[in-house]
């Protein structure tokens, strides 16, 4: 205890003396501190960061910090004028099922421009907020406020990992040009020239960034037997099974897609994963299902990798997340894109379509031919198989540590 009292003590007169801010970290823990900055608008962000702490809790100590919620609700506009009752986040959740994307993109173009307006006092936000918790790391894993984020740990000499949830890297890179701080690093899922173009064209140094897999759920990384799943969920073996999953908070267009999916003569089985949409479930519900098709509906669950297993076909809304879970499970993917995307799924879009893992779904009259083809042509499903098996899939819960364990060895 005396020699950290005199640490600290050495440290306070330095400060004092030289007119500079001196960060010290906490010595008395034995783990190393891990500060993960996320959000939960949408269920990206939140998933990823989720998951990082469960991959790290047992030899770090994580903390996660909704930075938008408890760092900067003061500076947000849907706060203030709601008089303190809503959040742009939850603002954003509302938005989603709706599929109201063109509303949402001009919101995040004006977010953009105001975080940017609000730097100053984001920093000092930022810095005071990493001065008290006193973190070993930094990871973020939510967009826009990264040059920010930066700034404030370049400033206090802590290293920073930034985990971009999405494969369109550029929201989270905004601002940062040719930045020179060596402990600054970026994790990307996969090794892919254009998922990588946008660091290089901000001038990211190469050998500061790291291919590491995607943070999915543990569940993911493990091998399943999809024919005793089957048989665990009481699913018919024999038909082909395409899955539907529009994101964490479900979506009104859940009913369209079924609707439209009923309409195949080939025997199918459909598993509709809601989320948290329970409205979704009574209009499925009303539906007349033919006696050649089954339906399961499925609610919020943490058993999507089982899911996944078991089928043969997925449907899904744009995000990255929904992606790379499909991705690795081998899993075929049609993407939705019925009404105007998400500035930053639009990549998505053309991953998936570049390296042939699937396509996207324009207006609902494509549903039933498009995955009556895709179902009854065995060579088509089985070249969208064997090219998403081809692509490399890092296991991120090894990755993660490995990447962590060397920033945190050579600071």
């Amino acid at each position: 205890m005396i020699k950290i009292k005199h640490i600290l003590l050495s440290a306070l007169l330095l400060s004092l003396t030289s007119g500079t801010i001196v960060y010290v970290r906490s010595t008395i823990s034995s783990k190393k501190k891990i500060l993960i900055l996320t959000s939960f608008g949408g269920g990206g962000n939140l998933a990823a960061s989720n998951a990082l702490e469960s991959y790290l809790k047992n030899d770090y100590d994580v903390q996660s910090c909704y930075a938008f919620k408890e760092l900067f609700t003061p500076l947000d506009p849907l706060n203030y004028l709601t008089l303190k009752r809503h959040s742009g986040e939850e603002f954003y959740n509302w938005f989603i099922p709706g599929k109201y994307f063109r509303v949402l993109g001009w919101i995040y173009h004006f977010g953009v421009w105001y975080i940017q307006m609000q730097k100053k006092t984001i920093h000092a936000i930022l810095r005071d907020y990493f001065i008290k918790t006193k973190p070993d790391l930094v990871i973020s894993v939510i967009p826009i406020i990264n040059n920010i984020v930066l700034d404030a740990a370049q400033e206090l000499n802590i290293p920073f990992l930034l985990m971009p949830t999405d494969l369109d890297v550029n929201p989270y890179i905004i601002k940062i040009a040719q930045p020179t701080y060596k402990k600054f690093y970026v994790s990307l899922p996969f090794d892919d020239e254009e998922i990588k173009a946008p660091l290089k064209n901000s001038g990211i140094p190469a050998d500061q960034t790291f291919i590491i897999g995607a943070p999915l759920r543990t569940d993911f990384f493990i091998n399943k037997n999809k024919f005793r799943l089957r048989k665990k969920y009481v699913i018919d073996s024999n038909k082909p099974v395409i899955m539907l999953l529009m994101g964490s908070h479900g979506s009104d267009e859940m009913k369209n897609y079924v609707a439209e999916l009923l309409k195949v003569n080939t025997p199918l089985h459909l598993i509709a994963c809601i989320g948290k949409n329970e409205q979704s479930r009574e209009d499925l519900e009303k539906l007349s299902i033919p006696p050649h098709i089954s339906l399961t509906i499925v609610g919020f669950t943490e058993h999507i990798a089982d899911y996944m297993t078991m089928s043969d076909l997925f449907i899904s809304k744009s995000g990255t997340l929904s992606v790379c879970e499909a991705l690795y499970m081998n899993l075929p993917l049609l993407l939705d894109a019925t009404s105007t995307l998400l500035p930053w799924e639009e990549f998505n879009h053309h991953f998936i379509k570049k390296h042939n893992f699937g396509d996207s779904i324009k207006s609902y009259d494509e549903v039933a031919p498009l995955v009556t083809t895709i179902i009854e042509n065995s060579d088509q499903i089985r070249t969208y198989k064997n090219n998403i098996q081809i692509l490399e899939k890092k296991n991120c819960p090894k990755e993660v540590k490995k990447l962590i364990k060397h920033i945190l060895v050579t600071q």
